[in-house]
Parts: C-alpha cells; structure tokens; sequence
C-alpha cells in the first residue's frame, strides 16, 4: 500500500483534497424529507440568500429560494413546479444558520442529487434524496439513522481520514526518520 515509488504519496501531492460523499437522506414515499444545510459558520443567514436546486437531466431545478425574507412561499415566483407548494424552511432557525428546507409528500421522481447555495459564502453542498422503491430496488444493505443520514457515507468518511493520517504519517516517516523516532520519546505519539 505504502510504496517507496510513492505511487500513493503522488497522488495525494496532485490531489491534496479529496471532497467529502455529501449527505444522503433516505425516505419512504408519501412522507416528508427534511434536507440538511447550514453555512460553515453558522452565522445568521436571516438577511442573507440560500438556493436550493435539484439536479435535472437537462437543467436544474428551482426547488427553494431564499432572500432576505423572500421566498416562494411568500410571494417570490420561478419555483419549479415538481415543488410548488411542498416545500418549506425553519424560519426560526436561520439566526442559526440553518438552511435546511423540507419536501412534503415525497414522490419517487423527487429522488436526486439537491444542491444548498450560499453565493455570499461561495459555498455549495450536495445532499442526495432517495425516496421508497428507488432506494430498495438499488441497495442491499441499508443502514439507517433516527434522523435519515446515511451512516455508511459517515463511516466512509472517517476511515478516509484515518487513512490520510497514515499517509501523513509515513510522509512524514521518509522525510525524516530521526523525527518519526522522536515523536513517542517526546510524549507526541
């Protein structure tokens, strides 16, 4: 695994950032969805803008839009029909910079990759919904959590990280091994 070609050290050198899986929701049909999004810094995002669009096969669509109070719901117009009248946010949680929006009555075509925009942020998150037969006819093993976020993608995520600290570690062996030795002797191992 760990060559002295540095086969793997080369490709973490060129792709230092290896973005995480996004969130995967899943549902059953005819319920409701609640899609996580909160900005990194959790800031009040009241008077601020938040889109929320699905991914299409030839353009997105518009599934929520927020604007300093504006939103489809209260007068805003361009919501893509799949979604009119079945979305909502938590107003009394954006001054904790939660942007997450739930779907009512969620239908299979509902399935898909959704995207939260935050364009003062230049921040963008991927949440994937997977709704009732779509989901059991794809996957073997399902591995739920109280709230619906898949727990395997977690779990995926954790032991990439495990990983890159072994690759930090065994970089940090070859550029110089009297500090790799060092480290337990000094109490940082």
């Amino acid at each position: 695994m760990f060559s002295p070609d540095g086969s793997l050290l080369n490709i973490m050198i060129k792709y230092p950032y290896f973005p995480s899986p996004g969130v995967r929701v899943v549902v059953d049909e005819d319920s409701d969805a609640v899609l996580p999004c909160s900005p990194r810094t959790k800031e009040d995002i009241t008077g601020k803008l938040f889109d929320w669009k699905k991914d299409g096969q030839k353009e997105k669509k518009e599934v929520f839009l927020y604007v300093s109070g504006l939103h489809y719901n209260n007068g805003r117009t361009g919501q893509d029909k799949q979604f009119k009248g079945r979305v909502s946010h938590f107003q009394d949680q954006l001054m904790n910079g939660n942007a997450s929006i739930k779907i009512q009555n969620v239908k299979m075509a509902d399935s898909g990759i959704y995207r939260c925009i935050f364009p003062h942020h230049s921040q963008t998150f991927n949440i994937e919904l997977v709704v009732g037969e779509y989901f059991h006819s794809t996957t073997t093993a399902q591995c739920h959590s109280p709230h619906n976020v898949d727990i395997m993608n977690l779990l995926l995520t954790s032991a990439k990280l495990i990983l890159y600290a072994a690759v930090f570690i065994y970089m940090l062996s070859l550029c110089s091994s009297s500090l790799f030795y060092m480290l337990p002797a000094a109490g940082l191992w």
